[in-house]
């Protein structure tokens, strides 16, 4: 009995009385074991306040008077064929039906309402009868499953997330009832997202019931020990007293019987006890007794069994609650007997033996109820049918009817039809001649037009073509004209180029011819006369004369050689007239000259060039005269925007502190100043002599 309580309420927890629906056939049935005397309506405001005011009683929990309040409006909504509310109130007492374990008035009540939701094509209503219809058989996997799967098309049809996982979690408790656990938690699982949007604490408490129960069944103690406290928590956000109680009950039996503790036992006993209470429902509450009234029997406390066993029994009898009372009498049979005294054993069990075929007597009448029920609604289907198919007959007449009425009219259309045919026909052979003649005229003109057009193209494509030879001729003449110019500013440059070096040239031979031919001639002389006179006192005065004639010589031939290499930088640029000195110098084999240099290709300023180009003789000029060095190294690199030199021998070095400075060094950090460059210098004793100038890079520019 406990179970059948726990899947009829599982329906009301997922589908509100608001939201779901059935079609049913109109009929009245049977909503109260006692007849009840129902107020007439007699409008349909009264009726909607009758129906508001059930739904609030039901909100309560006070059943009797909800469905008292539901009859009422359901009477005046059969008379005025108000199919809407008449679903509406089958939801809502299907809804009490499953929470007071009515299984048989729950049942005639979903097929009422699956047909007339079926009847108007309310998927609403339709998916809440068949879930109704679907717990009420849970013990007939197949026949279950049925209404679930029609439930499910019902649901698709609206396309409502929500409805879809409540009905997901009715498939959930149908697998739970056939042992298949798994498919159920993976059912349960899968919808939880869903659940968590909509946040329905109804829902939840659904969700977790089960999965309490499933649990239980399968031996997992404490999974099933959380999901049952999760689950009676969303019933009180809920506020489904009923709910809770049912969590409640269920944590009683996993105590009681599968992890025995006392101390919660009875925590949840005198929770379920209360919500019992509350509820004013004795059934309910003697259900909770029975536990504690089994325990005590258990624990041998007979005293405390016997007492709590007459309490239930003497509520269940005012309800006729025969399962329970017969429960309790077999339970007094046993205290009894274990007491001694057979007598009153022996009187319990008679009783015992009477509730139980009252139990049997009870469940034939359901039975039969129930064969009655489905032989009414066949017959009320095959009524339905029949009468469907008469309606289909007549409508079949009908339309043959119209159809003859619609070929008769169709006929004279087409005879007139034919007749304005024909008189169209001959409009439009006079249209067509006018409209030959139109079209020759056109033609014609059309002929005239395009010979003109082809003259006109004719003319605009010639004149088109003297003006591109026009501008073509006028193209090429500046093209030559600029040819020439260029070629005349080429010749001037190579003819100023030659001039300078014939110059040059002159200038050079000039000075070798006047200054160095005279002073070698000198000293030539000079030279002589003390070979010919022999050694005397004035010798020495004729050689010293000679060594400066010789010296000076050498300065000029150097200055000479100097203009000879700034020629060469000037046609070539830094880099070939620094390879230039440095294998002159190295054809010499008293020093190892080796130049370097990286991004270079293009020649920079001409200014740049000269100063760089004289720094490198001043240093060259410093490391023949003083280093002693046997190795040098020239590097030259273009970093970007700047220009790095570095200038490196590996001599005797001198130190930067102590020795003066001479009119090289100065020289060269004058013209590093002049080009905006810093030049650094670093030698020490023994350690050679280094310089690193670096400069902003300013290339040549181009014509």
């Amino acid at each position: 009995m406990f179970r059948l309580f726990n899947l009829c309420f599982l329906l009301i927890l997922l589908f509100p009385r608001e939201t779901f629906a059935f079609s049913c056939l109109l009929e009245t049935i049977p909503l109260n074991s006692k007849k009840t005397s129902i107020d007439i309506v007699h409008s349909k405001e009264e009726a909607d306040l009758i129906l508001h005011e059930a739904k609030s009683e039901k909100k309560l929990e006070h059943f009797q008077i909800a469905i008292e309040k539901y009859n009422q409006a359901l009477s005046f909504y059969k008379k005025t064929n108000d199919f809407k509310n008449i679903l509406e109130v089958y939801s809502g007492l299907i809804d009490i039906y499953g929470k007071t374990e009515e299984k048989t008035k729950c049942y005639e009540t979903a097929i009422l309402q699956h047909d007339l939701a079926l009847l108007h094509n309310d998927y609403l209503f339709l998916v809440n009868a068949c879930l109704a219809l679907s717990i009420t058989s849970r013990y007939e996997a197949e026949k279950a499953m049925t209404y679930l799967l029609e439930a499910k098309e019902s649901a698709d049809k609206i396309n409502d997330s929500v409805l879809t996982t409540k009905v997901n979690l009715a498939f959930a408790g149908n697998y739970m009832e056939m042992g298949k656990y798994d498919e159920a938690i993976k059912i349960i699982n899968t919808g939880m997202p869903v659940l968590e949007k909509c946040n329905d604490p109804g829902l939840f408490f659904s969700a977790y019931n089960i999965l309490g129960i499933i649990y239980r069944k399968s031996g997992k103690y404490q999974q099933c020990a959380e999901a049952l406290e999760k689950a009676a928590s969303y019933a009180r956000e809920s506020g489904s007293t009923t709910s809770e109680s049912m969590a409640e009950n269920n944590l009683i039996r996993l105590y009681k019987y599968n992890v025995p503790d006392t101390a919660k036992m009875f925590l949840h006993y005198r929770k379920a006890k209360a919500l019992a209470k509350a509820l004013n429902n004795m059934n309910m509450e003697g259900r909770v007794d029975a536990y504690i009234a089994q325990y005590y029997y258990e624990q041998k406390d007979y005293d405390n069994c016997i007492l709590i066993s007459n309490e239930i029994m003497n509520r269940a009898a005012k309800f006729k609650d025969y399962p329970l009372t017969s429960g309790m009498n077999d339970l007094l049979h046993h205290v009894y007997k274990e007491l001694g005294d057979y007598k009153q054993a022996l009187e319990y069990h008679v009783q015992y033996k009477a509730d139980y075929d009252s139990i049997s007597s009870i469940e034939r009448s359901v039975k039969a109820k129930e064969l009655l029920t489905k032989y009414e609604t066949e017959k009320k289907e095959k009524e339905l049918a029949l009468l469907n198919k008469q309606k289909a007959e007549r409508e079949l007449k009908l339309i043959s009817k119209q159809n003859e009425l619609s070929q008769s009219i169709l006929l004279n259309k087409q005879q007139s039809q034919e007749l304005e045919i024909s008189t169209l026909t001959l409009n439009q052979t006079t249209i067509d001649l006018e409209k030959k003649k139109l079209e020759i005229v056109n033609a014609e003109n059309l002929i005239k037009f395009k010979e003109q057009e082809k003259l006109i193209q004719a003319s605009v494509i010639s004149r088109q073509r003297n003006q591109q030879i026009i501008i073509i001729g006028f193209g090429l003449t500046l093209l030559l004209v600029g040819l020439l110019l260029f070629h005349r500013y080429k010749l001037m440059k190579k003819l100023e180029a030659q001039q300078a070096l014939l110059n040059e040239r002159k200038r050079i031979s000039s000075e070798l011819h006047d200054d160095l031919g005279a002073q070698l001639s000198t000293a030539r002389m000079l030279l002589n006369n003390v070979h010919k006179n022999g050694s005397n006192g004035n010798d020495k005065e004729l050689l010293s004369s000679s060594l400066s004639i010789l010296d000076s010589s050498i300065k000029d031939l150097r200055k000479i050689m100097d203009d000879l290499q700034a020629s060469t930088l000037q046609d070539k640029g830094l880099i070939y007239a620094t390879e230039e000195l440095v294998n002159k110098i190295n054809k010499l084999q008293r020093i190892n000259f080796n130049l370097s240099h990286h991004g270079m290709e293009q020649r920079i300023n001409y200014k740049f060039e000269h100063h760089l180009f004289r720094i490198t003789q001043e240093l060259v000029n410093n490391t023949l005269k003083y280093a002693r060095a046997q190795n040098v190294m020239i590097n030259i690199v273009n970093h970007g925007n700047r220009i790095v030199f570095m200038y490196e021998d590996d001599g005797v070095g001198f130190d930067m502190k102590n020795v003066k400075r001479g009119y090289g060094l100065s020289n060269i950090e004058s013209r590093s100043i002049s080009m905006g460059g810093e030049i650094e210098f670093e030698s020490n004793p023994g350690k050679g002599f280094r310089s690193l100038l670096e400069l902003p890079l300013m290339m040549e520019s181009k014509v």
